[in-house]
């Protein structure tokens, strides 16, 4: 029985390129009914196929991770094992885990660490677990999307390796839950909380909160971002006049759009998260990538920018 079933994601066609990525995926059973876990690398996706060729069924693209969820409901899972047991709080540091693929990987721990969840907004982190192979791994390649188990209990899904520091990342089982019990993944929750000094029970200092699952005090953009979803409210206490109140959690805008579109006008396209995520994986010259980055920096946040390509020279224009 196999661990993981392989995937093909297609990215969105765009100038002129489609980029098939190979991934891993898992089969988790959750509330009685069973998915296919893996992650999209907030690229923008076309489609998605396993290795006979067969089109798979969406059912969570989420927007505000890099969470792919899969239907399985017309798929032979007989072949795959199937995860029933999750740990939703991350592991300790030197705690031993084992990435599950074709073959076994040993890591241990090291730290939760946030990131910006789209590569962009450092205001809106999401937190990764950091880990480190106690063997030396051939190649990384294909390994994405493989799940992460302490005592057979799914605690997180590999995403990515870093040469350089010799540590992998790990989306922790937590964000794949939330997804699933969100009624709106599609959307990045904020508000204001200049002067506010509890949210529920928990106290805010210096913007950051306690949260409760990954025991750290996160950023309060990142809580909402987490636990954020449609119709949420939360108590809330000023820190002026020590006043409590209900409020409804509202929608955010972010400097870049982070819907799975590719918008084209013409021969300029709009610059969004998944599509600079793609373009990154294209032969286009990096300053061109790091001046986008110090344009989507400085624009005001309701401000276009659009990537024209026009004789084979490439621009950067405001809307």
């Amino acid at each position: 029985m196999r661990n993981i079933k392989t995937i093909i994601l297609s990215t969105i066609p765009t100038m002129n390129k489609q980029l098939d990525i190979k991934l891993n995926s898992f089969i988790l059973s959750y509330k009685s009914k069973k998915f296919i876990v893996t992650l999209h690398h907030n690229l923008p996706i076309n489609n998605v196929t396993d290795e006979e060729g067969n089109m798979l069924d969406i059912h969570i693209n989420s927007q505000w991770s890099e969470v792919l969820i899969i239907k399985s409901d017309m798929i032979n899972l007989s072949n795959y094992k199937q995860f029933n047991e999750i740990q939703n709080k991350p592991p300790k540091e030197g705690n031993e885990m084992i990435l599950l693929a074709d073959g076994r990987y040993n890591m241990v721990a090291k730290e939760v660490s946030m990131i910006p969840f789209d590569n962009l907004s450092t205001d809106f982190t999401i937190p990764y677990i950091t880990a480190e192979f106690t063997e030396p791994i051939a190649t990384f390649a294909g390994l994405s999307g493989s799940p992460v188990v302490i005592n057979n209990r799914v605690v997180g899904i590999f995403s990515k390796y870093n040469v350089m520091t010799k540590t992998a990342y790990i989306i922790p089982i937590y964000i794949v839950i939330k997804n699933l019990d969100k009624t709106n993944n599609n959307s990045i929750f904020h508000c204001n909380t200049l002067n506010i000094k509890k949210i529920n029970t928990f106290n805010v200092k210096n913007q950051e909160i306690y949260h409760p699952t990954f025991k750290i005090n996160i950023n309060v953009n990142s809580y909402f971002l987490i636990e954020g979803d449609d119709n949420m409210s939360v108590n809330v206490t000023d820190s002026m006049n020590n006043e409590s109140k209900t409020m409804i959690i509202p929608y955010n805008d972010l400097i870049a759009d982070n819907s799975n579109e590719i918008i084209k006008e013409v021969s300029s396209y709009k610059i969004t998260s998944r599509f600079l995520t793609l373009i990154n994986r294209f032969n286009i010259d990096k300053n061109i990538i790091k001046l986008i980055f110090t344009k989507l920096n400085k624009k005001d946040i309701h401000t276009q920018l659009w990537f024209t390509v026009n004789n084979g020279q490439l621009t950067i224009d405001s809307k």
